[in-house]
């Protein structure tokens, strides 16, 4: 529809929530049944000759004043025929699933620098995956996390340094809120021994970063966030 003109539709947040509003859809938002509804109104509503406008229109309707609350119907120019503020019930559109109860995951992370790099892992988790983040282990208690991140890390080569954490953060993803607490990590003498240069290598699935290049890198937030609280960023980074 934006970028080859194709008369199909395509429904954001935005546009369910302007279609569903408008019409007075019911259901779910997020269901398949909702989801069809919504794609049959949005296909009514497309141009035959720019439909990418219409879809670009209703996404910035919804970004700008058919908002989730406190909608500003008196400005929008489709309220005349929006069923849904007929009926005095423009914020029972579209109903939402309830949300999954947060849970509290504890994180242990390893904040590894030598030479002036830090050390990064590629992530092999489902939602960060392919993205570069600190090692780290989780579990449903501190110590636990704490036990799983030190035989993280010996398989990195690393060492937990002795004491306490240099750092603590949190961060949410999705329903799951994780307390993070950061520990030193330093280069076994093994692995001294074995790679003397280890700063300054690579291998598939490990980055060692400059600062400079943790500044400007396409890392995740989570990454940001223990980066900052371990020092290796300013603050604000996060």
């Amino acid at each position: 529809s934006l970028a080859f003109g194709a008369r199909v539709p395509a429904a954001d947040a935005n546009v369910t929530r302007v279609l569903s509003r408008l019409f007075a859809i019911e259901g779910v938002a997020g269901t398949r049944a909702h989801a069809e509804k919504v794609c049959v109104h949005a296909t009514a509503f497309l141009a035959r000759g720019r439909p990418g406008d219409v879809t670009a229109a209703l996404m910035d309707l919804g970004q700008l004043l058919c908002t989730p609350r406190q909608p500003d119907c008196v400005d929008c120019p489709l309220s005349a025929g929006c069923a849904a503020l007929r009926l005095g019930a423009v914020a029972r559109f579209p109903r939402k699933k309830p949300r999954p109860r947060t849970s509290r995951v504890f994180v242990a992370a390893a904040a590894a620098k030598n030479k002036g790099r830090v050390l990064l892992v590629a992530s092999t988790q489902k939602l960060l995956l392919g993205l570069w983040l600190f090692p780290a282990a989780q579990a449903d208690s501190p110590a636990r996390a704490l036990a799983h991140l030190r035989v993280a890390a010996r398989g990195l080569g690393l060492l937990l340094a002795r004491g306490g954490p240099i750092g603590q953060t949190s961060h949410t993803i999705v329903h799951r809120r994780l307390e993070i607490a950061i520990y030193r990590a330093i280069p076994s003498a093994r692995t001294r021994a074995r790679n003397p240069e280890l700063a300054t290598r690579n291998s598939p699935g490990v980055r060692w970063l400059t600062s400079g290049q943790l500044q400007t890198a396409a890392i995740p937030t989570l990454t940001r966030r223990i980066a900052v609280a371990a020092e290796f960023l300013p603050a604000g980074r996060s």
